[in-house]
């Protein structure tokens, strides 16, 4: 299964693979000190484990510098060594939140260039404010592109905004499903219980890679809902192929129950092993103690000092 944030990973990767559809902005003017600290930063950041520190020194350096917040906005749509340097760019946008990047941002939302409005909706993800929840509903509903519309759902879950319910089961509703798969992860932070419904009618119905996506959303909604629409999926799989493709998405799903489960799991004896019938025992000893929400009822006694 893919992992959690892999839906919005791959599709800001989609997007900047996109036809740039001309010149690509330059540099901003910015002081000679802070131009060489952002040419260092592009080409020497690994996102290696072994070279975090040298890595984070080289963030770092660069958001202290003046005008280092617009290098990192300059730097999103632009490839680098490492491949691994938007995720940090769009993260220190956020951090350092000042008003002229932001003001950037949301001018671009009307460019008439699509590859500009996509890559847009993703920079506008960094800023945690109020405001930005208005601005993705409204290319939600009204961006003639279906990718553009996808992309403000997919950064709408960033902000697990309730009046972002109705516009959200709207878009899931609908006929395409890249921003229906990205319409109903968005609403899993909201525990929407009509968001659920439609991500498990996907499961029963849907094959492959959508039958992959759905699963992985199915497991962010906490709930006995989805425990069971997983089980009855597990059981499926067990029964139709038990080799090859389906052996690996059981697997998937036995792995990350516990993410779908939560903090609930340790308190409820042994950890089934990658049997249907372990998790079925399980199950029917743990759904009497657990909420529909899957907190536990009565919360265990303390262990006797």
């Amino acid at each position: 299964m893919m992992p959690k944030r892999s839906i919005c990973i791959l599709f800001l990767l989609s997007i900047l693979a996109l036809p740039a559809g001309g010149a690509e902005n330059s540099l901003p003017n910015v002081p000679d000190a802070t131009k060489k600290l952002y040419n260092k930063y592009h080409a020497e950041y690994t996102g290696l484990n072994d070279h975090w520190e040298a890595d984070a020194k080289l963030v770092a350096d660069l958001a202290a510098a003046p005008d280092g917040d617009l290098c990192f906005l300059y730097d999103i749509p632009r490839p680098s060594p490492s491949g691994r340097l938007a995720g940090v760019d769009l993260k220190e946008l956020g951090k350092l939140n000042s008003q002229r990047t932001f003001d950037t941002v949301v001018a671009a939302l009307k460019s008439e260039k699509l590859r500009d409005r996509n890559i847009a909706v993703w920079e506008l993800s960094a800023f945690k404010r109020p405001q930005c929840v208005p601005l993705l509903l409204d290319l939600l509903n009204n961006d003639p592109e279906e990718s553009v519309r996808t992309s403000a759902a997919i950064a709408l879950k960033g902000y697990a905004d309730p009046k972002s319910e109705p516009d959200l089961l709207k878009a899931a509703a609908g006929t395409s499903p890249r921003l229906t798969l990205a319409a109903i992860s968005a609403l899993a932070p909201l525990n929407s219980k009509p968001g659920l419904a439609i991500a498990i009618g996907i499961v029963e119905k849907a094959e492959k890679q959508d039958l992959e996506n759905a699963i992985g959303i199915v497991f962010s909604y906490h709930s006995k809902s989805a425990v069971r629409a997983l089980l009855a999926e597990f059981k499926q799989l067990a029964e139709n192929d038990p080799a090859g493709w389906n052996s690996r998405l059981r697997h998937d799903i036995h792995g990350s129950f516990p993410q779908c489960i939560g903090v609930a799991m340790k308190d409820m004896g042994p950890f089934p092993d990658e049997r249907l019938d372990e998790w079925e025992d399980w199950w029917a000893r743990a759904d009497p103690l657990l909420t529909d929400d899957l907190q536990l009822k009565t919360p265990p006694a303390p262990p006797q000092k």
